[in-house]
């Protein structure tokens, strides 16, 4: 006997529709239920059919299981790859704890470095007077050791080098303010075989 067909066709159309929603996140939600929905609808015109054809229901019973399979499946690698955009993202913000713990600690370790700078002092004029300065003609012999100077004043604003007549020179500069007047300290150091610097000339501005 001929086939009722209007269940299985509407079981196909349902299961059709489901499955080719069931590849969309979020969407392959309502594919699901159009699954189950054609899935019901074939068995129930297997049931009707049960003395005719059965092709139409059958088909729309396969389509309605590849859409519950395909869903499945879809939101199973949907959430193995949130998860591991989670992980991701909870490893990049570990990172970048750690990072900021490690610039605290290092900002820690400048204010200590900062700290010990205090012991460093401004120019005076007793302090210029008070410096040694070598021969000249002796490679710069007996003047101050420029790193004993830099240790007692700090750095200086600037550093220049020349050569002359296979003599090395360096020329630095220290400013300090004192009651909103500047002072300056230029002082020229010579080379030395052992690679350190000797003064051997001295220019002051603004010291009391």
């Amino acid at each position: 006997m001929a086939e009722k067909r209007v269940l299985g066709i509407i079981s196909i159309v349902l299961g059709g529709i489901g499955l080719l929603l069931s590849w969309v996140p979020i969407i392959n939600n309502l594919a699901f239920l159009l699954g189950v929905v054609g899935l019901i609808l074939g068995i129930i015109a297997i049931v009707v059919n049960r003395k005719n054809k059965k092709t139409l229901s059958i088909i729309g019973i396969v389509l309605g299981i590849l859409t519950w399979a395909v869903v499945l499946k879809t939101q199973d690698t949907y959430s193995k790859a949130v998860d591991h955009a989670e992980k991701s993202v909870s490893k990049s913000l570990e990172s970048s704890s750690k990072y900021s713990e490690n610039s605290d600690t290092d900002t820690s370790s400048s204010s200590s470095v900062s700290s010990t700078d205090s012991n460093i002092k401004d120019w005076t004029q007793a302090d210029y007077d008070a410096l040694p300065k070598g021969d000249i003609m002796n490679n710069g012999a007996g003047g101050a050791n420029m790193e004993d100077v830099i240790k007692t004043y700090g750095k200086p604003m600037s550093s220049t080098d020349s050569s002359v007549n296979n003599m090395s020179t360096r020329t630095s500069i220290w400013t300090n303010t004192n009651g909103g007047l500047t002072a300056n300290v230029t002082l020229s150091f010579m080379k030395q075989d052992d690679g350190s610097y000797l003064l051997y000339s001295a220019l002051s501005s603004g010291l009391k």
